[in-house]
């Protein structure tokens, strides 16, 4: 804050006289100087100084990912919210410390983390990684500035909302569609049974300015039912589909992508020669109950008609872990057929596969024209007969890129 500069105003006078009894003729002169204006050096309030350090650069954790969110949100952005504070989020965090005529040291105090809790109006929307159950989410919130957070919720959950930290916190839950389905009680943990599946707002109110910490505990995110892997998609989603689409609509189901290779002209990988810009991107899918972890990729290309569209997926496991008989994946065709599968499964619920070319361990469906129907890579050891076979890898659909030598 920049106080007023002060002035200080001062005149002087100066007299002289002159006279002496040894003179016979005497005279009086006066003389008047003029006036002296002199001002003092203007002084301006440099900037405020920090409190101490509340979010460290360097750091990792939840209240890092809140900083950055509010960073982004109040104008200070664009950055990754990945709760790991770097370079990007220190010279936000500085320039928001400018604004605020504060010392510009990067790290920010609690009343700056308030002040741009207090500058963003957004909803921030949360999501719980596949395979996790409990999301810890950092916040800051005043009297008459709810902090709202959005998540998608399915019907039948049952939710638990747990204050870790903070005092004074009141908790209540409400539909997109405008349904409450739980209100302010006071009470520091809310357990609430999800009516419909849609986006919720879990809304954090507080008697003064808090710091707080919530956990968000959710069921496991299990595999939706319309959600088959397919000749023409995967069930949510058609091959000729728009990507961000897609993409959306998979970030609603299981979070952020584990891997993104953003849109690539050419080789997309090692091996791969791809036509056309492709791009891929990638979610794990946990096995559940004694079934095997396997990652679903989603290959979007422009390669046939120039329009960039859903091309192909893959659902892949680590060959160790199929072959050490872990149990198959949660993710499957109509037919049940998926990562950890046999040789015999594939041929009784789809017909027996053949060879693909010279790939060592790639066999592949082909329709009544012969195209490319799936492609399967198989894994075996020395004790397994060839029906007995492993599925490692199971795929559909092509987005123009060649598939390498295992």
């Amino acid at each position: 804050m920049r106080r007023p500069s002060v002035f200080l105003l001062g005149a002087a006078l100066a007299v002289a006289a002159c006279g002496g009894d040894d003179v016979a003729e005497s005279s009086t002169t006066s003389s008047t100087a003029a006036p002296v204006v002199t001002t003092a050096p203007t002084t301006t309030a440099g900037p405020r100084p920090s409190g101490p350090a509340y979010i460290m650069y360097g750091e990792r954790s939840e209240y890092v990912a809140a900083l950055q969110y509010y960073l982004a949100c109040a104008g200070f952005g664009p950055l990754e919210i990945d709760g790991i504070f770097g370079d990007g989020t220190k010279a936000a965090v500085e320039a928001a410390q400018a604004e605020e005529g504060k010392r510009q040291t990067g790290e920010p105090d609690e009343s700056t983390f308030s002040y741009l809790a207090r500058a963003c109006d957004g909803t921030r929307t949360v999501f719980l990684p596949v395979g996790e159950r409990t999301l810890r989410v950092v916040g800051n919130a005043a009297p008459g500035d709810e902090e709202d957070f959005s998540m998608t919720l399915d019907a039948g959950a049952t939710v638990t909302v747990r204050v870790v930290e903070g005092a004074g916190i009141d908790i209540g839950v409400m539909g997109a569609d405008g349904t409450v389905v739980y209100r302010p009680s006071g009470d520091v943990e809310a357990v609430v049974e999800i009516p419909t599946t849609q986006a919720y707002a879990i809304r954090v109110s507080v008697l003064e300015t808090t710091t707080f910490v919530l956990d968000l505990e959710v069921p496991t995110a299990t595999i939706p039912d319309e959600m088959a892997l397919g000749l023409d998609g995967i069930g949510v989603a058609s091959f000729g589909d728009d990507p961000d689409t897609v993409i959306a609509i998979l970030i609603d189901l299981y979070g952020d992508p584990a891997a993104d290779t953003d849109w690539v002209e050419g080789p997309i990988d090692e091996g791969y020669e791809c036509a056309g810009t492709t791009r891929r991107v990638a979610w794990p899918v946990p096995g559940g109950d004694g079934g095997i972890d396997a990652t679903l990729t989603l290959g979007f290309s422009d390669y046939r008609d120039g329009e960039r569209a859903f091309r192909q997926w893959t659902l892949s496991a680590d060959w160790e872990i199929v072959l050490s008989g872990a149990g198959i994946g949660a993710l499957a065709t109509a037919e049940g057929i998926t990562v950890g599968s046999t040789f015999a499964d594939v041929a009784d619920a789809l017909g027996e596969p053949g060879a693909c070319g010279e790939e060592l361990g790639d066999l592949c469906l082909s329709d009544d024209e012969g195209a490319v129907t799936y492609r399967f890579r198989v894994v075996s050891d020395d004790d397994r007969e060839d029906d007995d076979r492993l599925v490692a890898e199971i795929r559909a659909g092509s987005d123009g890129c060649e598939i390498p030598d295992p």
